[in-house]
């Protein structure tokens, strides 16, 4: 018996939250990004993070998540094909960009916890992702 079936064998980057997931057939996984992906009808998180900061990517998508189940529903995926985004919908870009400021804030600050207590071989990591949510909340002109 494979108990890792729900998540593609792969429990680390990909999870069940509500444990409802099938055995997977043809899912193509949305490559090497952190996201929220459409399977078998649930929306749920791709981590491919492994890094120091993983945990912190992990935030950041669950954030997205939660907005997009707010934005569009329970039901979202279903009928949607495996491993798509919803997207689209009036306001969409403003939506957008308040989730990533959201979601970035959410990560700074999970970094600079992290570094607090970090390994001396992962603060340039932590650091850099630090300037990168940084970068990233200044471009998307969040408060």
């Amino acid at each position: 018996m494979n108990l890792y079936e729900f998540a593609w064998n792969d429990p680390v980057d990909l999870f069940d939250r509500f444990g409802l997931f099938v055995k997977p057939t043809d899912f193509p996984p949305a490559g090497d990004k952190n996201t929220v992906i459409c399977y078998n009808g649930q929306l749920t998180i791709q981590n491919k993070n492994k890094g120091p900061g993983r945990k912190c990517y992990g935030v950041h998508e669950y954030s997205h998540l939660q907005d997009w189940l707010k934005r569009y529903g329970e039901d979202v995926c279903k009928g949607q094909k495996n491993g798509t985004t919803p997207v689209g919908g009036d306001g969409y870009d403003e939506f957008l960009r308040q989730s990533e400021c959201k979601a970035y804030k959410a990560d700074k600050k999970g970094f600079e916890d992290l570094l607090k207590n970090c390994k001396p071989k992962d603060k340039d990591a932590l650091q850099n992702e630090i300037a990168l949510s940084n970068r990233k909340l200044k471009e998307n002109k969040c408060d």
